[in-house]
């Protein structure tokens, strides 16, 4: 049996909003104000100045026990080495963490309040190996859907809005300072 002519152009009409949502370019939520690979003498720190802002849904899911991983992409350099910050909320002890990953090292620091938290998001600094001021050019910031658990993975891939934050590529080379 025939659908109306109406319900078919309903349909298609449908098709056709749900298809440009998906290819609507994800919004950046992510600015990097300020950014450098420092070389003290026994370490090299990357320093970032960021202004994040996280949808309601992540927020949400945090306040819900999910984490969120944050990854630092130092374009030029091996991606194996490439940063991590790691937010979490663990309902037992009323504690918000913040957990920096990178190079084989893990530092979390705990916080009372989500607030809190996010104010130190505000400046980083993350520990990579030696030899990184050397082979990054670029930095880009962008929220892992893959680090979600499974459940939340096709939801997160057909609302992108609400699950993607990434920033623009920002050179390391015009960064440079003393």
């Amino acid at each position: 049996m025939r659908a109306p002519i109406p319900s078919r152009f309903a349909l298609c009409g449908s098709l056709v909003l749900c298809l440009l949502a998906c290819a609507t370019p994800p919004t950046e939520r992510v600015e990097i104000l300020q950014a450098r690979v420092r070389v003290d003498a026994h370490r090299e720190t990357l320093e970032v100045q960021q202004h994040l802002r996280f949808s309601a849904i992540m927020l949400e899911a945090l306040s819900n026990g999910i984490p969120l991983h944050l990854r630092y992409t130092l374009q030029g350099c091996d991606p194996r080495n490439d940063p991590e910050l790691v937010l979490a909320y663990f309902p037992l002890t009323d504690e918000y963490e913040l957990q920096r990953r990178s190079a084989g090292e893990s530092s979390p620091r705990r916080f009372a309040r989500r607030s809190a938290m996010l104010a130190a998001l505000r400046r980083v600094r993350l520990p990579v190996p030696a030899g990184t001021s050397d082979c990054a050019q670029d930095l880009r910031i962008y929220f892992d859907l893959a680090a979600l658990p499974t459940p939340l993975r096709l939801p997160a891939l057909l609302d992108r809005a609400d699950w993607t934050l990434q920033s623009a590529v920002f050179s390391l080379r015009e960064s440079t300072s003393p």
